[in-house]
């Protein structure tokens, strides 16, 4: 999936739909789907980037709204995703 997040395109999985819930705990995120019984940790947010520069972590927690979806990646547990910019608009994504 290709997003455009600020104008820059990504290219990123969807993780979350609308109604699945997101949740934090300092700085790791967990993954709650809406049809699902347990949550799924889908990382740790980072303090820096790999160049020493600070980064700050999304204050989104709770259920994703509708016509938002929730992008991360899995090969790069660094990856810059919805961890720090939160849900991202379902019309900013294609495939």
């Amino acid at each position: 999936v290709l997003g455009l997040v600020d104008g820059v395109q990504l290219c990123k999985f969807v993780f979350g739909l609308p109604g699945d819930q997101v949740r934090v705990d300092g700085m790791r995120f967990q993954l709650c789907p809406s049809d699902a019984a347990t949550c799924t940790d889908i990382g740790r947010a980072l303090e820096h980037s790999s160049k020493g520069q600070p980064l700050v972590s999304t204050k989104f927690s709770g259920p994703i709204p509708q016509g938002y979806v929730w992008l991360g990646a899995t090969a790069k547990p660094s990856s810059f995703d919805s961890r720090y910019f939160g849900p991202v608009p379902v019309t900013a994504v294609h495939r």
